[in-house]
């Protein structure tokens, strides 16, 4: 295990003085036959956005792992110490945080293994050697780890439930490779592989669904909640032969409720979901402190009333962070960020925003991204990243996940419907104000009627029927072979009803199941954690977690929706903890506050045409088959005459094709 001092100097001077946080990178197989560690070490330099000043390796001759950060990540309540960790046979590099840190301990000590610390990686190799594939059962964290067991020549790489932290693999010549991002993987050996046709449309509709596709054939993404499994006991003669290794993959969490938490009383929901919040985010914070990016909105305001509203005082600083619109636009929410300011004494950072604009115009950024379509609010996302470290904060705080986890779906009007009761779902109905077809049809009727039937007329019809909730019309200029629609949408439908239709019947249930499980949530945490990682900050989101999951599909839908009102159930269990004009209904006849549309539309005129011109011709995407340039223009025209239909989308056209343009500049040695 380790290097030496050349090879470490090789290492840091390849890759960039920026600050950077932790990277993996695993190698079983023929590849390493030969090799010394200096191979791994250059692989590892290729994981853009990760450390540099801390470094380990393991090396065999038929396994290799190596991690790297900076010694801002290094304590135990942050991701550990950069080192291979061991527990007996057990070898494990990891990108993690885990929470309910001395539970665990206390829980390997009696099963006879006590960590030699509480860091991540003692602790997740402690678990693999105690429990094997079975700890992912008992981990509560944001994690990735891969973990090689000498005794058994086994490999095991897993990923959580939500996502936060990416896995990407591929497996060639013998060998499977496993790697924070992408990159070491596409830069293998200084083969370039060609560009997935099918991954570069799952980037552009924004829907990873049941794919493990990226951007780049042979390599994949190991989906949120997949552990994969590489054994080279049962593949004795690929280190030796070049034949292919074949990983095992397969899905180890599904969104499930907590039997307790169901049998609650709904006078005691309230409580029990501020005690499980406060858990939730009292884990994430180190003992230095971490930073709130806080909105105004219900979710995030939460998060400051579960740390700061208890009886206890809270045992470390919180910093709040919030971004500053002009006073007339509707994305501001200044009276519900200084309510709570107020309420707790506590200072307010604004992020100006006048300045922002949404995608980065970085060449460099746009190149390292994890993803191509990034973000849509990237610049926004940095700022943010970028307040908190200069506070001296290297952990932040979000509420994303309060609109997937603490809801409830209209859509319960199909299930009033399918029970015959007529009458609670005419109330339901016009409590809420609607009296439109159009809405009772698409939220009562076409949900309440069973997916085989509909599937029938759809073979019948010869065309798709979105069926599905992650099922969309594409945008006109989408324009994809049918064969490689087709094969996304067969690919879909069945991860979803593996993950959802198979474990819940009512039509409500599987809305809240899938909004908890869907690829495509966790796919913009894990956007939203690298741009966060790339500017030396470490995302964390207290609603991703699965003690709120748990309770959330446990509780029925009558807390989690009332007529005119959003997120009942969290509001009332932030009573007496939270100021009442930040948890009262906001404006009426507008459920939302807070939102940035007209912030996002003004930047995106501003910026679009400066974009498009900065473009190559043809566009690549138009030679993949992929896109009509001419139609896309076409909408463009349209949006900025005033027709604001699939405006998300044509930013994200725009951000795929940018990065496309990058990758091969980049290769071109542009």
């Amino acid at each position: 295990m380790g290097w030496g001092g050349s090879a470490r100097q090789a290492f840091v001077s390849s890759v960039s003085p920026r600050i950077r946080v932790s990277g993996v990178l695993a190698i079983a197989g023929s590849w390493l036959s030969g090799r010394t560690s200096d191979g791994v070490l250059r692989l590892l330099s290729c994981i853009p956005g990760r450390g540099s000043e801390c470094v380990d390796t393991y090396h065999s001759e038929s396994m290799a792992l190596g991690v790297v950060r900076d010694r801002w990540e290094t304590p135990d309540t942050v991701a550990g110490p950069a080192r291979i960790a061991r527990c007996g046979p057990v070898f494990l590099v990891s990108d993690a945080a885990v929470y309910g840190t001395e539970e665990l301990g206390q829980s390997l000590e009696r099963a006879g293994c006590r960590p030699a610390s509480l860091a991540p990686p003692e602790l997740l190799a402690a678990a693999v050697r105690i429990w094997g594939k079975r700890c992912l059962e008992r981990i509560e964290g944001d994690y990735a780890f891969v973990a090689w067991d000498a005794s058994t020549r086994t490999l095991l790489a897993a990923r959580d439930p939500f996502g936060t932290r990416t896995l990407f693999f591929r497996a060639i010549d013998g060998s499977v490779f496993v790697s924070s991002t992408p990159h070491p993987l596409v830069e293998l050996d200084g083969v370039v592989p060609p560009f997935d046709p099918g991954g570069l449309l799952r980037s552009l509709v924004m829907q990873p669904g049941g794919s493990r596709a990226t951007a780049w054939e042979g390599v994949r993404e190991l989906p949120p909640g997949h552990l994969l499994e590489v054994s080279l006991e049962e593949n004795p003669t690929a280190q030796l032969d070049g034949h292919a290794l074949r990983p095992r993959i397969r899905r180890f969490w599904f969104p499930a409720a907590d039997p307790g938490m169901g049998a609650l009383a709904s006078d005691a929901a309230p409580g029990a979901l501020a005690h499980r919040l406060q858990r939730a985010v009292a884990d994430r914070i180190p003992e230095v402190g971490a930073a709130l990016a806080m909105s105004g909105g219900y979710d995030s305001t939460a998060l400051a009333g579960a740390y700061f509203g208890g009886k206890a005082p809270p045992p470390s600083p919180l910093h709040i962070l919030s971004f500053r619109y002009h006073r007339d636009d509707p994305a501001n929410e200044d009276e519900y960020v200084n309510a709570v300011a107020r309420a707790f004494g506590l200072p307010i950072h604004w992020v100006e925003t006048d300045y922002l604009g949404l995608l980065d115009r970085s060449p460099q950024q746009i190149e390292r991204r994890l993803f191509p379509e990034g973000h849509i609010h990237e610049s926004q996302n940095r700022a943010l990243a970028r307040a908190a470290r200069e506070r001296g904060v290297r952990v932040l705080l979000n509420g994303n996940g309060g609109d997937n986890m603490i809801f409830g779906p209209i859509q319960v009007m199909g299930d009033l419907l399918r029970q015959g009761r007529w009458f609670a779902l005419r109330r339901f109905f016009r409590s809420r104000g609607y009296g439109r077809w159009g809405t009772f049809r698409d939220f009562a009727l076409r949900p309440a009627v069973p997916l085989p039937f509909l599937d029938a007329v759809e073979r019948l019809r010869g065309r798709p029927i979105n069926s599905r909730p992650f099922e969309q019309p594409l945008p006109p200029w989408i324009t994809p072979p049918d064969e490689l629609l087709g094969e996304m949408r067969r690919l879909d439908r069945t991860a979803y009803a593996e993950a959802v239709l198979a474990n819940h019947g009512r039509v409500e249930r599987r809305l809240r199941a899938w909004s908890a499980s869907d690829p495509m949530f966790a796919r913009v945490c894990a956007s939203l954690f690298d741009l966060a990682r790339d500017e030396g900050v470490e995302l964390r989101f207290p609603f991703y977690d699965g003690r709120i999951v748990s309770f959330a599909l446990a509780r029925p839908i009558e807390e989690m929706t009332r007529p005119g009102e959003l997120k009942p159930l969290l509001r009332d269990s932030m009573k007496e903890r939270l100021p009442d004009q930040v948890i009262a209904p906001r404006l009426e006849g507008k459920w939302k506050t807070g939102m940035i549309v007209e912030y996002s539309r003004k930047r995106f005129r501003t910026e679009i045409g400066g974009r498009l011109s900065a473009l190559d011709q043809p566009w690549i995407l138009e030679e993949l088959g992929l896109v009509s340039p001419r139609t896309y223009q076409s909408r463009l025209t349209a949006n900025l005459a005033g027709d604001h239909s699939w405006e998300v989308h044509l930013i994200t056209t725009l951000a795929v094709e940018e990065w496309l343009q990058r990758q091969v500049g980049r290769q071109a040695g542009g």
